[in-house]
């Protein structure tokens, strides 16, 4: 049991948002996504997955908005806890 808590966590925290340590992938788990079209019109989505499916915007693109805060066909995206 020592053994296994040596071992690194298999997450890491960048700028306050949780990955999987060595990748650029996120941890979505407990995670929401708010996309907030021009006119403020907010829809929730349980990943960004379900929020690339909906509104036919690519998941890396979005992944991007929510890393940089840019936004991207008139729609902003933030996470939601």
């Amino acid at each position: 049991i020592k053994t296994l808590f040596l071992l690194p966590s298999p997450y890491e925290i960048k700028n306050g948002i949780r990955f999987i340590r060595g990748t650029n992938n996120l941890v979505s788990e407990g995670l929401k996504i708010i996309a907030i079209d021009n006119l403020n019109n907010e829809s929730i989505f349980s990943s960004i997955t379900e929020c690339s499916k909906a509104i036919k915007i690519d998941r890396s693109k979005i992944k991007q908005c929510l890393l940089s805060g840019e936004t991207f066909k008139n729609y902003k995206f933030k996470f939601f806890v």
